[in-house]
């Protein structure tokens, strides 16, 4: 059987830190890969590109964890969460198509990876909420988009409601955890016209939505992704 994702692994040629290895090799590691995401399809749209290209994956991930930065797999984050696999999270930020100016929900910010290149997609007119779980991950992940500089995103404690109703409607939604079911809570804080790009069991969803009641959606199956925590 073809394995999309050993081979788009392959082809990105993601890499691993090495002892003796300085800051600045950090630097051409984050921006060989964003090269090789390109060359292997992956990252496509210019202003995803450029983001990527400013917000470097070692500065949100664990300090044991950072020879490992650059490697096209998830990485644990403590609390049995995990930093998303590049890959994965440049083929849901090309189906979100997020643009300069828009107000953008992140549902289980977790590392703040996404948050801060959602954040400086969105740029001085835009705002990204993010929302997560837990306490000690929501804090470190606000600190680290704080130090890239990223004043327009926030990271909230989740409460009750899955997503931060309070500041609905959204022009895009993204999540990083898996729900059992389609959360239709989350469809319904999106803006008409909104897309929203939400994993459900082992598969990647689409959904745009056209006006109150209807929604395009498209499924792309073959994920692994961390359960969705709700109360």
């Amino acid at each position: 059987m073809f394995n999309y994702f050993y081979y788009v692994s392959k082809r990105a040629g993601c890499q691993s830190w090495r002892p003796g290895d300085t800051v600045l090799d950090f630097s051409q590691m984050m921006l060989q890969l964003v090269e090789n995401l390109i060359t292997a399809g992956q990252l496509k749209t210019p202003v995803i590109i450029e983001a990527w290209r400013k917000i470097d994956r070692v500065d949100f991930v664990a300090e044991n964890e950072k020879r490992h930065a650059y490697e096209d797999r998830p990485l644990p984050i403590g609390f049995g969460q995990t930093i998303s696999q590049p890959t994965t999270v440049a083929f849901m930020q090309e189906l979100l198509d997020p643009q300069p100016g828009q107000k953008i929900l992140d549902v289980g910010s977790g590392s703040g990876w996404q948050a801060a290149i959602l954040g400086m997609i969105v740029g001085e007119t835009g705002q990204v909420f993010g929302v997560e779980r837990i306490e000690a991950l929501r804090a470190l992940g606000q600190s680290r988009i704080r130090r890239a500089g990223l004043a327009n995103v926030q990271i909230n404690l989740a409460g009750r409601l899955i997503g931060w109703p309070a500041a609905a409607p959204y022009d895009r939604i993204i999540a990083a955890a898996s729900a059992e079911s389609v959360p239709k809570e989350l469809l319904e804080q999106l803006k008409i016209k909104g897309k929203a790009v939400l994993p459900v069991k082992n598969s990647i969803f689409y959904f745009e939505r056209k006006n109150r009641t209807d929604f395009i959606s498209r499924e792309y199956p073959g994920f692994a992704f961390v359960p969705l925590i709700s109360q």
